[in-house]
C-alpha cells in the first residue's frame, strides 16, 4: 500500500524488508535493496501435494526475480550468502549486514524477568539451552557428561540449562542418572536471563534449525550482548555469530571429552575468560553496535543509488541453481 501511494513515486530507494514488498518494488522502481531474512521454501513450507508443490515452485521462480533485478540485496549471515551464491546470485550485490546487539544505554531500557533466580557465588556456573525440534536427548546427554568428567577438577561447577517447559519431565530423569550430588539446575525462559548473568560461562551447541534457510545462534549472540565468555561448538551457526572467533574458543561438535577439558580449562583462568569478554565487547562494537550497522546500510543505500543512476538497477543474467545449506 506505501509502494502504490503518491508519496512513494518520488523515492529513488525503496528498501523492501519482505517478499511481497520486493515483488511489487522491483516491477516499479529503478533501486530496490532488498533484505532476506529467509529462502521462500521457509515461507511456504515444504508441501507433499502435487498441487501444492507447482505453486512452490512458481514462488521460488518469483524469488529468483525480485533477487535478480533488486539493486543490493542485504542477508545477515555469511552462510545465506553463500547460500545465495550457489544459487547462482551476483556476488557484487550481495551485502553482509548481521543483526544488532544494543548499547549499554539501549540495553538498560529491557524488562527483566520479574522473578528472582538464586545462585551460590562460590560455585563455576556453566549456563546452556535445549532446543525443541532438535536431538535435545543427545546435547543434554553431552552436557551432563562434560560437566561430570570437568567436576574432578572443579568440584563446585554448577550446571544451568534453559530448557522448555514441555521439556522439564523427560530432562529430569535424565539429570537424575547423574546422582543427587550433580548441581544441575533446569530453569525456564522466565529466568533464564538472570540464570546467564549469574554464570561465569556461557556454552553453545546448536541452534534450532527449523528450515533451510541458516541461522545464527541466538544463545551464542546473546554471551556476546551479556558480556560472557563463549565456549561454541565449531558450527556454522556459531561461526555467523563471531568468524574469527572473538568473544569465545571453539570446541569439537559431538565431542564430549574435548567439551570437559575446555571447560576446565576456562574454569582455571579467570584472565583469560576476562580477556574473552573485552574481546567479544570489542568485536560486537565494531560490527554489531546500531551506529555501525546504520554506516553499512548508508554504503548499500548508495550502492543502489549509483546503480540506479546509472541504469545498471538488476543484476546480469544468472544461472540459478537450488541447493541445500546446512548446519
Amino acid at each position: 500500500m506505501l509502494l502504490e501511494s503518491p508519496a512513494a513515486a518520488s523515492c529513488e530507494i525503496v528498501h523492501a524488508h519482505c517478499f511481497p514488498a520486493g515483488m511489487a518494488a522491483v516491477r516499479k522502481f529503478p533501486a530496490v535493496v532488498y533484505e532476506l531474512e529467509q529462502f521462500i521454501e521457509d515461507q511456504c513450507g515444504h508441501p507433499a501435494r502435487a498441487g501444492r508443490r507447482r505453486s512452490a515452485r512458481i514462488l521460488k521462480a518469483a524469488e529468483r526475480f525480485v533477487l535478480s533485478r533488486s539493486a543490493a540485496v542485504v542477508v545477515r549471515t555469511q552462510s545465506v550468502r553463500q547460500e545465495l551464491l550457489q544459487r547462482g546470485a551476483a556476488a557484487e550485490h550481495i551485502f553482509v549486514i548481521p543483526r544488532p546487539l544494543p548499547t549499554a544505554e539501549i540495553e538498560g531500557a529491557r524488562i527483566l524477568p520479574l522473578c528472582r533466580y538464586e545462585s551460590r557465588d562460590d560455585a563455576f556456573g556453566v549456563f546452556s539451552t535445549l532446543n525443541v525440534g532438535r536431538s535435545w536427548q543427545a546435547w543434554l546427554g553431552e552436557l551432563l557428561a562434560a560437566a561430570r568428567a570437568a567436576r574432578l577438577k572443579i568440584p563446585k561447577l554448577a550446571l544451568h540449562v534453559e530448557i522448555d517447559e514441555s521439556l522439564r519431565r523427560e530432562a529430569s530423569r535424565l539429570v537424575s542418572q547423574f546422582g543427587p550430588e550433580f548441581d544441575v539446575r533446569l530453569v525456564d525462559k522466565l529466568a533464564a536471563a538472570q540464570a546467564m548473568s549469574a554464570c561465569s560461562l556461557v556454552v553453545a551447541g546448536a541452534a534450532l534449525q527449523p528450515g533451510v534457510t541458516p541461522v545464527e545462534n541466538a544463545l551464542a549472540l546473546a554471551a556476546l550482548r551479556e558480556a560472557k565468555p563463549l565456549l561454541a561448538a565449531d558450527l556454522v551457526c556459531n561461526r555467523d555469530v563471531s568468524a574469527n572467533g572473538s568473544g569465545c574458543i571453539w570446541f569439537a561438535a559431538g565431542d564430549v571429552a574435548d567439551l570437559g577439558r575446555r571447560i576446565v580449562f576456562l574454569a582455571s583462568d579467570t584472565a583469560f575468560r576476562n580477556a574473552l569478554v573485552a574481546s567479544g565487547n570489542l568485536y560486537w562494537r565494531q560490527t554489531r553496535a546500531p551506529a555501525r550497522i546504520a554506516e553499512q546500510y548508508d554504503a548499500v543505500y548508495w550502492h543502489a543509488f549509483v546503480r540506479g543512476r546509472a541504469g545498471k538497477w538488476h543484476t546480469p543474467t544468472v544461472s540459478w541453481q537450488p541447493s541445500h545449506a546446512a548446519i
